[in-house]
């Protein structure tokens, strides 16, 4: 029977231990530089407490490569907020050597290093992402802090080819991209004429790319037709530009596809705060239009029904729009442009984020861009307005703005090295902080974890995507107990026992402490035991 019933108890230990492996792209960074290669992080669960694992960690590539070993992680309680779990860590581990083939077993560095500081910071989510950031302090051995960050999200809370490196033969646009070469409406034939939308081979400065998306304005009909490009599905259905019948539209309902078989729709996944991109305008005639110098971007999440821009009606589904100033965009030179979304608007309508429609118009007013035509009769065009688009980013911020306990604002700045002294022996729960956090996605998780003198309280935020982690650690000291004058032995009772162990003490030149010191006058001698004798009796 007590055989049965320890294999009972290992086969349930079993079940209650669950293993997911996480393949993703592992970077590790050095003095600034850093490298990036493909691994895989093993997260065991067993009964709330987490076991963390890099194995076979090496340091850079190739020949120069340097074993370092199995960096293990074990017994980390997770915080959970939603379908989010966050590990927090900050001590010291032993690296294993690993196990790859063709290294040596004494070939392997972390196991000559022996304790090594870790600060970790993870989140994973029922979805099956997770990112890792951990910093390993080896300034006592290789004089400097190893960063290592993991994250398997990879562009799933991007826009698709946001960089604009991969175009399309079939529809003449940057893959999943859309202009004037593949249009809906009654006026379609019309705007297909004209090069709007090409590869530029100028990318921006510092890209890691090298190419662009190159808008240009044409003639149509006789008038100025604005070069366009969206993510959704340009609609021609009016000769005049100013007519809302022209416009980009998206709804995931809908069936349509491009030549490549995309969707004229982009699914969201988490609510982006801000959106920045690379722009280079140049204005064909900055004279013939000194009323309209510059060009324009609109990016609307709303919930996935149909939607245009520019409206032709009010719309109650949309979440968040983000509408860039780019009146300043005339010097010709690349600039970076950063813009939040306003979300506080359309907070009343209460939709929930499930697509996003972004569009790109060389001029912000339909119609009113500048071609330059030089010649008397036959005019010859030599320049059209211009605009270049690179290396598009949704941004997803994790920070804290604030925090509370039990009511009282803590100071930032100080916080993580002051720590908190209570009052009282008192309580402490997760429940006794308030978080204020930045970024309208992200998620805050709080542990509270009872130590030898107090607690120690995890705060972390973490962004949409988990690639920003932003955690603080605050130490918690309950107030030293009163020290009992006399209470030698340390049980809190005056007794005899005490009595003996003072003369003891006293006997054999012990050291005079505060308990011992029974009389005060900070000296060890025959008074103390007579006071504490007094203090037995009395």
């Amino acid at each position: 029977m007590r055989k049965l019933s320890t294999l009972f108890c290992a086969v349930l230990m079993t079940l209650s231990a669950m293993a997911t492996d996480y393949k993703g792209n592992l970077t590790v960074s050095i003095n600034g530089e850093g490298s990036t290669q493909p691994a895989t992080i093993s997260i065991v669960e067993n009964a709330g407490k987490y076991n963390l694992s890099i194995l076979n960690f090496m340091l850079g590539e190739g020949e120069s490569v340097l074993p370092v070993g199995n960096i293990v992680i074990e017994n980390v309680t997770g915080a959970v907020a939603g379908n989010l779990t966050t590990l927090y860590v900050n001590k010291n581990i032993t690296i294993q050597k690993g196990n790859a083939t063709g290294i040596a077993d004494d070939a392997w560095l972390g196991p000559m290093l022996g304790e090594v500081p870790v600060k970790m910071s993870s989140s994973f989510n029922t979805n099956g992402f997770l990112g890792v950031n951990i910093d390993i302090n080896m300034m006592s051995t290789l004089g400097q802090v190893i960063n290592v960050t993991f994250e398997n999200v990879g562009n799933h809370f991007q826009m698709p080819n946001s960089d604009f490196e991969t175009w399309s033969d079939k529809n003449h646009a940057p893959r999943y991209w859309h202009g004037f070469e593949s249009p809906k409406g009654g006026f379609a034939t019309f705007v297909k004429n004209g090069n709007k939308l090409v590869s530029s081979n100028w990318s921006r400065p510092g890209s890691a790319g090298s190419k662009s998306a190159l808008l240009t304005c044409s003639k149509v009909a006789g008038f100025i037709a604005n070069g366009t490009m969206t993510n959704g599905v340009l609609n021609a259905g009016s000769l005049s530009a100013a007519d809302a019948a022209n416009h980009s539209e998206t709804d995931l309902s809908s069936t349509s596809k491009d030549a490549n078989g995309d969707p004229f729709s982009t699914l969201i996944y988490a609510k982006p705060d801000a959106v920045k991109f690379w722009l280079r305008f140049i204005q064909a005639d900055p004279s013939a239009t000194a009323d309209y110098p510059y060009a324009s971007f609109n990016a609307v999440v709303t919930d996935g029904t149909y939607y245009q821009d520019p409206e032709d009606k009010t719309y109650n589904n949309k979440v968040a729009v983000a509408a860039p100033n780019l009146e300043n965009m005339r010097a010709g030179d690349w600039r970076q442009v950063t813009c939040d979304f306003d979300y506080a608007t359309y907070a009343a309508d209460s939709a929930q984020a499930k697509a996003i429609l972004m569009t790109f118009s060389t001029n912000a007013t339909p119609g009113k861009g500048s071609i330059k035509e030089e010649g008397k009769y036959l005019k010859k065009t030599v320049a059209v307005d211009s605009v270049y688009i690179d290396d598009l980013e949704l941004v997803y911020n994790a920070g804290i703005k604030s925090i509370s306990f039990k009511g009282q604002a803590l100071d930032l700045a100080t916080i993580q090295t002051t720590g908190i002294e209570l009052a009282a022996d008192e309580a402490v729960s997760a429940a006794d902080f308030e978080v204020v956090k930045d970024g309208v996605d992200a998620k805050v998780t709080k542990l509270v974890e009872a130590t030898a003198d107090g607690y120690v309280a995890v705060i972390t935020a973490v962004s949409a995507d988990l690639k920003t982690q932003v955690a603080y650690e605050i130490n918690i000291k309950k107030p030293a107990a009163p020290v009992l004058k006399g209470d030698i032995n340390g049980d809190g009772v005056l007794d005899v026992a005490d009595a003996s162990a003072l003369i003891d003490m006293v006997l054999n030149s012990g050291t005079c402490t505060e308990v011992a010191d029974v009389n005060g006058d900070g000296a060890l001698d025959v008074a103390d035991v007579t006071e504490l004798i007094t203090l037995i009796l009395g």
